[in-house]
């Protein structure tokens, strides 16, 4: 801290203010101007200190000097100078002591409550307190508010306590608290939590800094969260082994994976520390739903890493577990995770059973608060990514109503984290269905709500769902940069199940840009991710960019191969959105060709298979072949 020092003129003009006009002795002004350095709290401190002490006598002109200024002891320090002003006032030194523990700001009521003295006695000394201007006063007893008039005064009368005072002093304030200031304990668990802290009583603090850190997690405050969840831990750690550490310490791992994943993302290594820990402690608690909850903890983490392998056994094991329980909260949340689980490897017609027995089991009224735990809401979830299932199973209606209904549902919420990822879900579906216009509005919207909460992952995430949807809508430099600069960290941020799509479009930007060569090695590139994190729902849509990147390059005759392979592929995964796209492009190949009758005989049954979606981009792409080839 930079202190501001003033001219002796200036510091002349302070001690006039404090003695009321009376002039000191010229060589007191000076000691006192000398002792202080000219720093302007010092000054009016250390004037008071003076004329206290009795150092100077009043007279009818101003103050004189009693004895000698060599006599004059002057504190050499502002420390000083508030310890022994705070020694001459021992009536008020008690007092400052018990406020000093309580903070800078005190209630007479607390005090009041903490304090041995007597109505009386209290008001006395409190009033001596104020006319001494070591503290403020707003309101009068018993509703009278206190404040040290700056924080060194605090820290003065708690410097002038022994330790086992200090111990005592807030092991009563707390306790006080605990007892006749509920809405105290209600509304600021951190406080008491605190001075039991400095009590040197762990086991009494332990609870309410969980408490403390789940209440902000309720209010969205995560990084608040964290840093009385840790306080709480550390105290944990040094307990004795026991049930009842373990109980506690799982709570609090359970919690510090929930905040870790809001702010950094649920493949964030502290969330898979922090449930890795969780799962070893359920082997020591008996209740199953902290076993439900520590096994989902990790089938996120690994799920949105992208290890789908590593996710599927966990899934199912929460899942039985949700399924033996009945447990609605339970089974709202595990068949969403099996949803997903079942949508990265590529079962599109299970992924969508799933999703949709997660939201026959939502209530809102009873499920709402299942996003301060895990990151978002599940009827938005679902939704979501059931928009991505109906896709692929040729439900383009469907896909679109479900996107609407995840914004729609997104917006009955107050809760800017479910903001956030609702409309970050939405974009992915929104680009997905090439309705890029959408895709960038809600990208944009998510990431500006992730700006204000401080969530660095989406901040980091949204611009390439921006930048992907801007490179087909004539912002290909800027969209190109976008998604250039930011799709390396998604790899391992989160979400590394979209990175091989997203990848792709990259990988589509240079082949626009005819740089064909880096769009093959980052297509390349896409593949080997997906191949390796066991993602197989996207690998229809690398092969579809495949085909376009050797389209562009006129090898005609490979992308047709490419374009064989997808259709075989899509028609395995039952993908029938992957096999309209591919065979339109193989009929718009065939067409170029000259083969305009096989091209029409290809498209035109695959195109009379759907029943809903017409005004979608790729049914009215192939509708447009079609009647090219008509005529």
């Amino acid at each position: 801290m930079t202190l501001t020092r003033l001219g002796r003129r200036e510091a002349a003009a302070i001690v006039d203010r404090v003695t009321g006009g009376r002039a000191l002795p010229g060589e007191v002004l000076d000691q006192i101007v000398a002792k202080t350095d000219g720093v302007p709290l010092f000054v009016e401190e250390l004037t008071k200190t003076v004329i206290e002490s009795g150092l100077v006598s009043e007279g009818e002109h101003g103050y004189r000097l009693v004895g000698t200024v060599s006599n004059i002891a002057i504190p050499s320090t502002l420390q000083d100078s508030l310890m022994a002003r705070l020694d001459r006032l021992a009536s008020v030194r008690e007092i400052a002591q018990i406020g000093s523990c309580i903070g800078r700001e005190f209630s007479y009521e607390l005090i009041s409550a903490v304090s041995a003295l007597d109505d009386n006695e209290l008001n006395r000394t409190l009033e001596q307190l104020v006319r001494s201007e070591l503290a403020y006063r707003v309101g009068t007893p018993p509703t009278a508010n206190y404040t040290f008039k700056h924080a060194l005064v605090q820290d003065a009368a708690y410097a002038s306590l022994l330790k086992t005072k200090k111990h005592e002093l807030h092991a009563r304030i707390a306790r006080v608290m605990e007892l006749r200031f509920r809405h105290v304990v209600e509304a600021e668990p951190e406080l008491i939590a605190r001075h039991y802290t400095e009590a040197r009583l762990p086991v009494n603090a332990i609870p309410f800094w969980l408490k403390a850190g789940e209440l902000c997690i309720a209010r969205a405050a995560h990084r608040e969260a964290l840093v009385h969840l840790n306080e709480g831990l550390a105290l944990v750690a040094a307990q004795p082994a026991s049930a009842a550490r373990s109980d506690i310490e799982l709570a609090y791992q359970m919690n510090i994976g929930s905040a870790y994943n809001v702010l950094r993302g649920w493949s964030a290594p502290e969330v898979k520390t922090a449930y890795e820990r969780a799962r070893e402690l359920v082997k020591e608690v008996s209740d199953p739903t902290h076993s439900f909850n520590a096994l989902m903890g990790l089938f996120y983490y690994y799920n949105v890493s992208g290890n789908v392998n590593a996710s599927t056994p966990i899934i199912e094991e929460a899942a039985n577990l949700a399924q033996a329980s009945g447990i609605s909260d339970q089974l709202v949340v595990a068949h969403q995770g099996r949803g997903q689980n079942l949508l990265y490897r590529g079962r599109f017609v299970e992924s969508a059973a799933s999703f949709v027995g997660s939201l026959a089991a939502y209530d809102k009224g009873r499920h709402a608060y299942l996003s301060n735990i895990w990151g978002g809401d599940f009827f938005t979830y679902d939704q979501a990514f059931l928009a991505l299932c109906y896709w692929h199973l040729g439900r383009m209606q469907a896909a679109c109503d479900a996107v609407r209904k995840c914004i729609d549902h997104t917006n009955t919420f107050k809760d800017p984290i479910v903001h956030i990822v609702g409309y970050l879900m939405a974009a992915v579906g929104s680009l997905l269905l090439r309705d890029w216009e959408s895709a960038m509005t809600y990208a944009a919207v998510s990431e500006t709500k992730a700006e204000a909460c401080g969530m660095m992952f989406h901040q980091i995430f949204c611009p390439i769902l921006r930048g992907c949807a801007m490179v087909h809508t004539g912002a290909g430099q800027e969209g190109h940069d976008l998604m250039k600069t930011h799709l390396s960290i998604t790899k391992t941020s989160g979400l590394a199940w979209l990175h091989p799509w997203l990848r792709s479009h990259l990988a589509l930007s240079y082949a626009m840009r005819n740089e064909h060569e880096i769009a093959m090695d980052e297509l390349r590139g896409a593949r080997h991710d997906a191949e390796a994190l066991g993602d197989t729902w996207a690998l229809g849509l690398l092969d579809l960019a495949e085909a376009d990147i050797l389209e562009k390059q006129r090898k005609v005759d490979p992308a047709a191969a490419v374009l064989k392979r997808t259709i075989a592929h899509a028609r395995e995964q039952r993908s029938k959105g992957v096999e309209l796209r591919a065979t339109t492009s193989l009929a718009r190949l065939w067409q170029i060709q000259g083969k305009r009758r096989e091209a029409y005989e290809l498209l035109a049954p695959i195109y009379g298979g759907f029943t809903e979606g017409f005004e979608t981009k790729d049914l009215m792409e192939a509708k447009a072949l079609l009647n090219e080839q008509k005529t």
